[in-house]
């Protein structure tokens, strides 16, 4: 693990160009009872037409599959296109890489895309689990600090739902790749 935690403390101007993502875990849906190939071209569009809309700075909250998926399309758009953006990862705590979210595929995946981001926050300011509470935090920091959300919301509760909820009380722009 080469990523050091960062202080990522955006300006309101900043908050106004910020994008982030949600969606579940592998382990949480059926990815044969869905056109998953469908919603992943649709994510990949709807981050680029917000980089051509200007957006700057795309947070992810470090899970497997979504959150991944859209932090490596927003690397490749960045190396393709030459985008001028920052991509902040987001995690509930430090060691968030040696929890049982992850098998091996998923945790060599996540190492590549966390070393690559430009910024890498703990908003709970912890090294180790210590229990629900940390990703709640991550989640409103994910949702504090931007004014777009891109979700993938297959499911009707958990933490995506959630934070989708949360990102709706803020009053939040939502687009929502599982109903595209």
């Amino acid at each position: 693990i080469k990523y050091s935690i960062s202080n990522w403390n955006p300006s309101h101007d900043m908050i106004k160009k910020s994008v982030f993502f949600t969606g579940p875990r592998p382990s949480k849906y059926n990815y044969e009872s869905i056109d998953y190939k469908r919603i992943k071209h649709f994510a990949f569009r709807t981050i680029q037409n917000t980089m051509e809309k200007g957006y700057k700075f795309y947070l992810y909250g470090g899970c497997s599959d979504f959150d991944l998926l859209t932090a490596n399309y927003c690397m490749r758009l960045r190396e393709q296109f030459g985008y001028d953006i920052k991509i902040i990862c987001v995690l509930p705590y430090e060691d968030f890489y040696l929890s049982n979210h992850f098998d091996d595929f998923w945790r060599l995946h996540y190492i590549n895309i966390v070393n690559k981001s430009d910024y890498v926050v703990n908003p709970s300011n912890t090294k180790n689990y210590t229990g629900g509470s940390q990703y709640m935090n991550r989640n409103k920091f994910l949702c504090d600090n931007s004014s777009l959300l891109i979700a993938f919301k297959p499911l009707k509760s958990g933490g995506s739902n959630n934070t989708v909820k949360y990102a709706q009380e803020k009053n939040l722009e939502i687009i929502d790749t599982s109903r595209k």
